[in-house]
Order: structure tokens, then sequence, then C-alpha cells
């Protein structure tokens, strides 16, 4: 991990108006645009004055590790550069910090710090249901002498991955229902079938028009740890198994999941959060994200299903 990589941010964003630059062409996969918007980014800051850029982390930086270029499919993307500037290391980072994109001053959330000899600012925002759902810049000015300055540029998306062609949810045939609590206090469950075609339709198109999660490095609340049941918050679930004919295999199934409003302070989440998990058969496909929509509530009512937190 880089010292850039180590002043982690906080996990409050904000949605912004103006999504990040994108070079999205058909050829493209999501990791690929990524990329390409992460160097873009980067190679801005090569405005900096009288700037020399760096093919390697600068050596006698003490805490200092090497690069940190990650473009691994499945994982967050992150890209870094470093230049050398004839500047001391405070007007370095005020040079840098001035190269910003314009959401950064918009209502990103910034976080400083700072040290003998190194001072530093990230900013990071959330671009909703954008290809690039989230960026993050770090900026770091370490001082290699009263008049020089070594400044590392750190970019880190988070990116969508592509659905895959089996995640589409048939509009006909069988759909089965099965309601239950996740968690928490014990609540009788409900199973049933719904054959009506207008029904499957509706709860299709509920799912179909989600958008992947996206690929980060940030745990999800309900990672944090399953309590009992009959303790912690009440979670409420409902599995959709898609088939064609009654009886016969499933063709995809997904779990919807919502935490009830009166317990979403419990472990250390902080608002909401719907999840669901897509398979076809017993392999996982990449899980869709239901941030700011009432998922659970829309599929309940369209399958008539009153009980809903």
């Amino acid at each position: 991990m880089t010292a850039a990589a180590a002043f982690a941010l906080g996990g409050c964003t904000s949605p912004a108006s103006d999504p990040p630059p994108t070079h999205v062409t058909p050829a493209m996969t999501p990791l690929q645009t990524a990329d390409a918007d992460a160097n873009e980014s980067i190679s801005s800051f090569g405005r900096l004055p009288h700037a020399v850029k760096l093919s390697a982390t600068p050596t006698g930086l003490v805490g200092v590790g090497p690069d940190s270029d990650q473009v691994v499919e499945g994982e967050p993307l992150t890209l870094d550069q470093w230049y050398r500037v004839p500047v001391g290391y405070n007007a370095a980072l005020a040079e840098a910090e001035a190269l910003l994109p314009s959401w950064a001053g918009s209502g990103a959330t910034p976080h400083t710090t700072e040290g003998v000899g190194i001072q530093g600012i990230g900013v990071q925002r959330d671009f909703g249901g954008a290809a690039i759902a989230r960026r993050e810049i770090q900026l770091v000015a370490y001082a290699l002498s009263p008049t020089t300055s070594a400044v590392q540029v750190e970019v880190t998306d988070d990116y969508r991955p592509t659905k895959t062609a089996v995640e589409a949810f048939p509009t006909t045939g069988v759909l089965d229902v099965d309601v239950r609590p996740a968690v928490g206090p014990a609540t009788a469950g409900k199973s049933f079938t719904v054959t009506d075609p207008k029904v499957i339709a509706r709860v299709a198109g509920i799912l179909d028009a989600l958008p992947t999660v996206p690929i980060t490095g940030v745990t999800a609340c309900p990672a944090m740890g399953v309590p009992a049941r009959g303790t912690g918050p009440v979670m409420y679930e409902v599995e959709l198994t898609f088939h064609a004919t009654a009886n016969a295999p499933a063709v995809v199934s997904a779990t919807v999941k919502q935490t009830a409003p009166s317990t979403l302070a419990w472990g250390g989440c902080d608002g909401d959060y719907d999840a669901v998990w897509v398979a076809v058969g017993k392999t996982g496909q990449p899980e869709l994200d239901p941030t700011g929509k009432a998922v659970y509530a829309q599929v309940m009512q369209a399958v008539g299903y009153e009980r809903s937190p």
C-alpha cells in the first residue's frame, strides 16, 4: 500500500450531477473504460508547472511502497503517477489541488492529512448509476529538498461489471415466490406460485432495470456479521425463481433482501441496505444494485404480497 492509499477516505459521498468523463465504445469492457478514465484523470496533472513525469516511485521516501497500479478484472481499478516539481511540498500540493476536476469542488468529500515533509488531500465522489460508480483521487506531496517535491496522484475507479447474458429474467412461464425473514424476530414466511404473465413480466422488468453492483473495495454492511435469529435487525428476504413451465428446472433465480427501517442503525449500517443476488443453477452472477430503489417493496406489490417493511 502506498502512503497515499494509507490516507483512507471515509464512507460518506455525495451524488453527482455531472458524471465523470467516459470513453465508451462497444469493444471496451467496463474495466477498460475505467482504465481509460483513470488515465485521463492522471494525465491532467501533467499540467503541473515545470513538472517532470517520473517512471517509478522516488527513492528515499519513508513509508512509501512501490507503485500501486491495479488493473485486474473483478477488482477496483487503481492507478498512480509520480511527478517531480521545483517548489516546496506545500506549494506543490496547492498547484496539484488547483488541477482537480470540477466535481471535486461541488459536493465531493475532501480529506486532508499532513506531517513533517508531507501533505496530502483526497476527494471522492459517488456518481450513482453511471458506469463509473465512484471515483477517488488522492494527491500527496513529499519534500525531496526545501525547493523540490514529489507529487503522487492516485486514482481509484469503482466500475460496474457487465451483466451476463443469462442474467435476463423471463417475462413468461412460472414464478415461485418464497418470502421469509433472513434474520431478526421469527416471522412466518409464505411460499406461493405466480402464473399470471403480466405479474411475471412486471417482476422481471423491476429486476432487469437494475444495474450491476460496482466493483469496490468498500465492505457492505451485511458482511459485518449476522446475529442469531430473534436478535439484531429485522431483514426481509424474498427468493424469486423463474421456470419455463411448472416443475421445470429453474431458469434463473434472484434473492432480494431489505433491512426494516426501524432497525437500520444496527451493526454500523448507516442506512437502508437492499441487495439482489442472482444465480443460474448454483452459479452466482454479478450482483444487482438496487441503491435508491425500493426493490423489495416493488416486488412485493407486484406479486400481491402485503406484508413488507
